[in-house]
């Protein structure tokens, strides 16, 4: 076939010819672009695999990445194994103009370099985000978006670049250092995702599945890896020719994708290169491009080349997860009796492949909280991370984990347990025989808790480490708010279990004695599941005003000094059918009790220890109560944590009433399909979203746990959020 022209020894052919119906541009107008920006374009392909999108006359357009058998000898290759297709890929590497100039007579039109180098695929060179916009004209809502990316990056120290895709969305780049490994880059890229999510969730969202991304912008943080992202300057497949296109920050409101097409792109850059101009230093050394252009910009494309504010330092990972030693994630630790702090510790990182890392949206303060924060102190090492309600997204999975995945949005378990020993097969989760905490002769590890308990870092923190999570992550649906399943991580489940060992008969009389989150939500599901009567006990009254609401009758313990009285009074003199007892070591007992637990905290550590796990600590007023006002051959559910193993117990009026008693710790899993119904109807039967009195950041955690404590301000559900 005889060439229309030839340029750089290439031999130029059928330019006259349209690219594609409605593509409003010839050959010849695509080759003559390539040309005019090579010295730009060539720089973000050299030394990378190169994969383009061809369009043939009268066929589809498709994506190539082997190179044709007839490709000239002088292009140079590189041979990749591709897992996807489980062969070998020899792919074109872009290094000059010729090479450019040839894929453009081969009427390739989007150019999509990987992210590595040649020479090294397990290194990528920037941590990107692709923002996708919901149907329809949205771009001012992808603008909005990327600045809350930019604020992201911002409150971590970091800068990035920013081009339109081309398309109707925008690419963010942040240039990161070549030594931080691929994993680490994406995990990076999911926790930005996440962090700008969180700035305005009504804008943005990290939502996979389309039908849950509810009309908002989607924060795809999936360029890592093996993945391409389409070039700076690459013409796209699209009507009019668009071009991915280098936009100031300042200047990102006052633009649209269809501004730049490859008619008028080469007049708004005169001989400037703003891609290269705008990507942040990587640790201070040059950008990656190899192009030296001193020339200025013409006054005709000010506002597209308006520098940024000046190089930022690149990205290493990204504050939220940024694996390694670096103290970059904030986590509230316990210092001492009564005594919390926020501190910097290092991030959590995959230890083990089943397990997870989830980025925590919100955790709760529980009442055994407090008994770490006071009662147990002495079973306390400084520094330990606290808490164990918590939920939020998964931002990294093990390789042996199958049932979450990056991006969902899950509750976490307080127990850590496995889901295939013999006993979380038989619904006893919290003696998982795999993370017993057999040194100390006690059940599952607990989340939060001291060495008693497996030491296992809690989820007050902005991340936290999952293990077992090939079983234990709870998914749950997008759309509704935290407070609507947080609770399925103690609360829910401890009420339920509670109420479900109390085995109320039909019609029967259910006492909830304490009305702290447990007891208070005991009494809505007992009231739920058809109890004839629930009758809340407490003194705070708070607590008394909040239970009424609902309906439920109580008893105000200031006001009588004869609760088993009060009781026989309301159940024709034979006392309640069932008790819970929400209560535990909590309870307002005797000042010798109080004053053991205050003496403990001031022995040896190794003494103070023994004198609190097994001497007495408790307080068994609440225990005590029960058995008195339960009617004969009743029931008491204990749900209270106690903690100690001397404490006397009258045996011979539990013998002689026939009371049942049954207690435990929740076992979270074995009740999700009982609770997760209920949750899922518009009505919130149980309160869940107006449930917590408070909610914090987590910067605040000092003040919160000192206002749990001391029930100051109404406070009875305290909810942190990172």
């Amino acid at each position: 076939m005889a060439a229309d022209e030839e340029r750089d020894g290439v031999a130029l052919t059928n330019l006259d010819q349209q690219l594609f119906e409605g593509a409003g541009a010839t050959k010849r107008e695509l080759v003559d672009y390539l040309d005019a920006l090579h010295d730009r374009i060539v720089p973000v392909l050299r030394d990378r695999p190169l994969s383009v999108i061809r369009i043939l006359r009268g066929q589809d357009a498709f994506m190539q990445k082997n190179v044709p058998k007839y490709t000239p000898d002088w292009v140079r290759t590189v041979t990749r194994w591709a897992d996807a297709s489980k062969r070998e890929v020899r792919y074109a590497l872009c290094d000059d103009r010729r090479t450019l100039l040839w894929f453009g007579n081969q009427r390739a039109i989007e150019y999509h370099p990987a992210l590595t180098r040649s020479d090294r695929a397990d290194v990528v060179t920037d941590l990107i985000l692709d923002l996708d916009p919901p149907e329809g004209d949205a771009f001012d809502q992808v603008v909005a978006a990327a600045h809350l990316v930019r604020q992201a990056l911002a409150d971590a120290g970091l800068a990035g670049a920013v081009k339109t895709s081309g398309s109707k969305g925008v690419h963010i780049f942040v240039p990161v250092d070549e030594s931080v490994g691929i994993a680490d880059v994406a995990a990076a890229t999911r926790a930005l995702a996440a962090r700008a999510e969180r700035i305005d969730p009504q804008v943005a969202t990290t939502a996979f599945i389309k039908e849950d991304r509810a009309g908002k912008v989607f924060l795809d943080s999936t360029r890592a890896g093996g993945a391409t992202v389409v070039a700076a300057y690459s013409p796209r497949l699209r009507p009019g020719l668009p071009v991915s296109f280098p936009v100031a920050w300042d200047d990102l409101d006052r633009v649209k994708p269809a501004d730049f097409t490859i008619h008028t792109a080469p007049d708004l850059l005169g001989a400037a290169d703003p891609w290269a101009e705008r990507l942040p230093r990587r640790n201070g050394s040059p950008t990656t491009s190899s192009r030296r252009d001193t020339r200025s910009p013409s006054p005709a494309c000010r506002r597209c080349t308006r520098a940024s504010a000046g190089p930022a330092p690149a990205a290493r990972g990204f504050e939220g997860y940024r694996p390694g030693k670096h103290p970059v994630m904030r986590a509230v630790t316990w210092q001492g009796r009564r005594e919390v702090s926020v501190d910097n510790v290092p991030d959590p990182r995959i230890q083990e492949p089943t397990d997870a890392i989830v980025e925590v949206t919100s955790t709760g303060i529980c009442g055994s909280d407090l008994h770490l924060y006071e009662v147990m102190s002495p079973l306390m090492e400084k520094g330990h991370i606290l808490g164990h309600e918590a939920m939020g997204v998964v931002r990294e999975v093990g390789s042996q984990v199958r049932t979450a995945a990056p991006g969902d949005r899950v509750v976490i378990p307080f127990q850590v347990c496995c889901g295939h020993c013999h006993m979380c097969v038989q619904g006893l989760q919290t003696q998982c025989e795999t993370t017993q905490a057999r040194e100390s002769g006690m059940g599952a590890a607990l989340f939060g808790y001291p060495k008693l308990y497996g030491e296992v870092p809690g989820g007050q923190a902005e991340l936290l480490r999952v293990p077992q999570a090939q079983y234990m992550p709870i998914k749950v649906p997008q759309g509704p708010p935290d407070d609507r399943f947080v609770y399925l991580s103690d609360v829910l489940p401890a009420a339920w279990q509670a109420v479900e060992y109390a085995d109320v008969p039909a019609g029967g009389t259910l006492v909830v004695l304490g009305l702290g989150p447990v007891g208070d939500m005991s009494a809505r599901v007992a009231a739920q599941r058809g109890a004839g009567r629930v009758i809340g006990v407490d003194l705070v009254p708070e607590r008394l005003e909040r239970a009424r609401a609902r309906g439920i009758e109580v008893v105000d313990l200031r006001e009588t000094d004869d609760l088993a009285g009060e009781v026989r009074d309301r159940t024709d003199g034979r006392g309640c059918d069932s008790v819970v007892d929400a209560v535990g070591m909590e309870a307002h007992g005797s000042a010798a009790a109080r004053l053991a637990q205050q003496m403990a905290g001031l022995l040896p550590d190794a003494v103070a220890a023994k004198v609190t796990q097994r001497i007495g600590a408790d307080r068994l007023t609440a225990l005590y109560c029960a058995i008195d006002i339960v009617r004969r051959g009743g029931t008491i559910s204990i749900a209270g944590v106690y903690g100690g193993m001397a404490d006397p117990l009258p045996m011979l009026t539990l013998f002689d009433k026939q009371i049942q008693l049954r207690m435990g710790q929740a076992n979270v899993k074995r009740w999700i399909d009982d609770i997760v119904p209920l949750l899922a109807r518009d009505d919130d039967p149980l309160g869940t979203e107006t449930f917590a009195t408070h909610r914090l950041p987590l910067a605040e955690a000092p003040r919160a746990y000192d206002m749990f404590q001391k029930k100051l301000d109404g406070a009875v559900k305290i909810l942190l959020q990172p």
